[in-house]
């Protein structure tokens, strides 16, 4: 395996150990958007998962996390599946993204890949099943 190989396979390796914590993890504040993200920061910092908050991709675009430089997560509580996906395929055009996962207490459905990038949704209340 060559360097760019590896450098690929640990960004996955990011996402996938990135989306299980979240997924997993019962968060308390599910109606606060910026209270929600200190959690999931929180969350990130005590399992030494390296990320940067509110990373702009222009001045109008800014996610709400970066994890391992290519891993995007962003937070939506209250916006419409619509006005979200449009937001998604924006920050899907960046090339600064590999995958986007979106955390969010609504019921919604993306496609796998938004802009050749591939999403993961995350949806809260299934913790608390």
């Amino acid at each position: 395996m060559d360097a760019e190989q590896e450098e690929f396979l640990q960004k996955i390796l990011y996402f996938a150990k990135t989306a299980k914590l979240v997924e997993k993890y019962r968060f308390k504040e599910l109606s606060n958007e910026k209270k929600l993200q200190l959690e999931i920061a929180d969350l990130l910092e005590k399992h030494h998962i390296p990320f940067v908050r509110e990373v702009a991709f222009n001045k109008k675009d800014i996610i709400d996390f970066m994890v391992a430089e290519n891993v995007g997560i962003e937070v939506k509580i209250k916006a419409s599946p619509k006005e979200i996906f449009r937001q998604l395929e924006r920050y899907c055009e960046s090339e600064k993204v590999l995958v986007i996962i979106l955390v969010t207490n609504r019921v919604i459905k993306l496609p796998r890949k938004i802009n050749n990038k591939f999403t993961y949704v995350i949806n809260l209340g299934k913790s608390w099943l």
